[in-house]
């Protein structure tokens, strides 16, 4: 009997209440609105982001096209080719190699060279002549003295001492210079060596072949043989 009382009161409580659905407040109706806001933003931004990505294709065809525009850069267009230049190799010298120039020169004709050595040999005489006035000036020597010297021989054998010794100095040195002998500058001519810089030896055993040849008509000059023996050669400058 007290168990049905206790059971009744229960019913009787629970009838005093006002059950309503609890999803309202849990927020599950609130969920498909929100998915359905979320889906339309992300396509909001998919259409932003498109658009944007177009935009960026645009601008960077744009630039690329400007670039391959042909500009004129005068003398430093090879400075901005893009393609880089072949270098031969093999015409770069090694290091302790000397890089081999040739140059061409335009021989002298054998005329020309006569004159010019005709020239030097009055030059030679005159300076020779002004050497010995001025010895006989200096020494008070007498027109007597002279003609004893002349008769003797003894002066015929200074004279010819001092020609060969001026022939030799004057050939020997100015041969080796970019000035050269008065007779061959005056005709634009100069010596060169074909071989390597012209020495003082080469210069002057060259001078003494010249010297010894002219007792021969100087025929070996003539045939070349001078150039030959020394690698040298009689240039127009």
């Amino acid at each position: 009997m007290a168990n049905n009382q206790f059971e009744n009161e229960v019913d009787q409580l629970l009838n005093d209440f006002d059950v309503k659905p609890i999803t309202n407040g849990l927020g599950f109706h609130h969920s498909l609105k929100e998915k359905k806001e979320i889906k339309i933003d992300l396509k909001n931004q998919s259409k932003l982001l498109k658009s944007e990505m177009e935009t960026r294709l645009d601008q960077l065809q744009s630039k690329n096209e400007k670039s391959k525009k042909v500009v004129d850069m005068g003398e430093l267009a090879p400075f901005y080719q893009d393609k880089p230049r072949s270098v031969d190799l093999k015409s770069i010298p090694k290091l302790g190699e000397q890089a081999e120039i040739k140059v061409t020169f335009s021989e002298a004709n054998i005329f020309a060279r006569s004159v010019a050595w005709s020239f030097d040999i009055f030059m030679i005489c005159l300076f020779l002549m002004t050497t010995f006035a001025a010895m006989f000036y200096s020494a008070n020597i007498s027109m007597a003295f002279f003609e004893e010297l002349l008769a003797s021989g003894e002066l015929a054998i200074t004279l010819s001492i001092f020609s060969i010794m001026y022939y030799v100095f004057y050939f020997s040195f100015l041969d080796r210079t970019e000035f050269s002998t008065l007779g061959k500058n005056l005709l634009n001519m100069k010596v060169v060596s074909t071989r390597k810089n012209l020495s003082l030896i080469r210069s002057f055993s060259r001078t003494i072949f010249s010297l010894f040849s002219i007792s021969l008509l100087g025929l070996p000059v003539i045939l070349g043989m001078q150039d030959k023996l020394f690698d040298t050669k009689v240039v127009n400058k």
